[in-house]
């Protein structure tokens, strides 16, 4: 508690002996609020912000008190914050403290009014409430503020103009439909089972896994296959050799080299079944503040819950894709979800997906800024998957963008090699797997 009220009194010496850049930053980190539990701090905050934000005098403050007991507690304490003359060069040390001891005190005000309606509230409700209180309270102000049209035109050139804020898949013939992918946004990549969806997150995820951090959650698949997967991608190795590998307790040299690449790649796997929206949105929250990702792949959208229950599956559904959109929007990642297509869209004499067939809930479509569907004219049977991967022939996958919100929709044929796990754009050799697994 000490270093607190030590760090709010050095905070305002530095607001007061340097207005128009200490000042000027805590008025822009905290806005029309008063951060200062401590009450000459309080005051003293509140006398310059309401009188220009420019130099000021202390004493004009104390002047305006009238009761001279009152005078002499104060002018103590005043004298006791101005003669620490503390060092500007530790301005943001004492920032950051004071940032800190604002955001518990909000904190601890909302968690106490979630308490107080806990004996009469379901538990869903409850941790829907206790998210909001940790979003309000760790969401700054300047976070919060609408911004002009000039400047979100000057924010989003500035952003254009620095190569590595702008994303893509990596696939050259697929992005010159979809174009440049900024951040906030939520790419669907949909497909019925056993299309192919798991290897597009895998290949995209380390695709840019190379140039900036990420998350990859995994619903559906353990951790160690979707490894197991990354190394047959990286490697050129047919993924059943790896997996027999792995079963066997040692990788042999080959294997153990892409292990290594991909062991090192800035992304953070998480598997866990029957996740809810709350629990990857704090999962999330904490990659975004540990580790600066900025892209998250969620596999698959679909087998996440809400905390809430008696509503139709269609309502979850909806409610999931809306957070997931908000949520890479307000940290500015770009998110990839896959999605089940509905089984109707085996039926019948076309088997070419389409917008209407994302399973569960119409939602997904609009709140997407891409959807990818994925078709392959023939499902294979297993005993033709079995050729395909023993023999290293790839198969023909139509990657079709059904919606760009901005750019052009159309259809790309790409090759998908099953064995090794890997879709591309032309065939590929020993040479490139190489190229891929050193990053070149």
């Amino acid at each position: 508690m000490n270093s607190d009220i030590h760090a709010e009194k050095s905070l305002l010496y530095c607001v007061l002996s340097d207005p128009y850049q200490c000042g000027a930053t805590v008025l822009d980190t905290f806005r029309s609020h008063n951060p200062f539990t401590n009450r000459v701090c309080r005051m003293l905050y509140h006398y310059w912000a309401a009188n220009g934000k420019g130099p000021f005098d202390p004493m004009d403050a104390f002047d305006k008190l009238t009761d001279r007991d009152s005078k002499t507690a104060w002018d103590i304490e005043i004298r006791d914050v101005m003669g620490s003359q503390p060092s500007i060069a530790n301005f943001n040390k004492h920032l950051d403290i004071v940032r800190e001891h604002y955001t518990k005190s909000k904190l601890k005000v909302g968690l106490q009014e979630v308490l107080t309606t806990i004996d009469n509230t379901d538990s869903g409700s409850i941790a829907d409430a206790v998210t909001k209180v940790l979003l309000e309270a760790t969401t700054t102000e300047a976070e919060r503020e609408e911004v002009t049209v000039q400047q979100a035109i000057q924010q989003e050139m500035a952003r254009r103009q620095d190569p590595s804020a702008m994303m893509d898949t990596g696939w050259s013939t697929l992005d010159s439909l979809l174009g440049p992918i900024s951040p906030g946004s939520v790419m669907i990549v949909g497909a019925r089972p056993a299309v192919g969806k798991s290897v597009v997150a895998t290949n995209v995820a380390l695709h840019l896994a190379r140039s900036s951090a990420g998350g990859f959650l995994s619903l559906e698949m353990p951790i160690y296959q979707q490894v197991a997967r990354s190394i047959a991608a990286c490697g050129g190795i047919n993924s059943r050799e790896i997996d027999r590998q792995i079963s066997s307790g040692s990788l042999d040299n080959t294997a153990y080299q892409h292990y290594n690449y991909v062991q090192g790649l800035p992304i953070h796997w998480y598997h866990k079944s029957g996740i809810t929206i709350n629990q990857l949105e704090s999962k999330v929250r904490r990659w975004k503040k540990q580790h600066e990702i900025r892209w998250v792949a969620v596999d698959y959208l679909q087998l996440m819950t809400t905390s809430q229950r008696g509503r139709s599956r269609s309502e979850e559904v909806t409610e999931i894709s809306q957070r997931f959109k908000n949520l890479c929007l307000e940290l500015g990642l770009f998110g990839i979800a896959l999605c089940q297509l509905n089984r109707a869209s085996a039926d019948g004499q076309s088997s070419f997906p389409l917008l209407s067939q994302l399973r569960e809930s119409g939602s997904l479509e609009q709140d997407a800024d891409y959807v990818i569907l994925l078709n392959r004219d023939i499902i294979l049977t297993p005993e033709q998957r079995y050729d395909v991967e023993t023999k290293g022939k790839p198969v023909d996958c139509e990657v079709i963008v059904a919606k760009n919100r901005h750019g052009m929709t159309g259809v790309r044929t790409l090759k998908m090699y099953l064995q090794y796990c890997k879709l591309s754009d032309e065939r590929i050799d020993d040479v490139e797997f190489n190229q891929i697994s050193k990053g070149e």
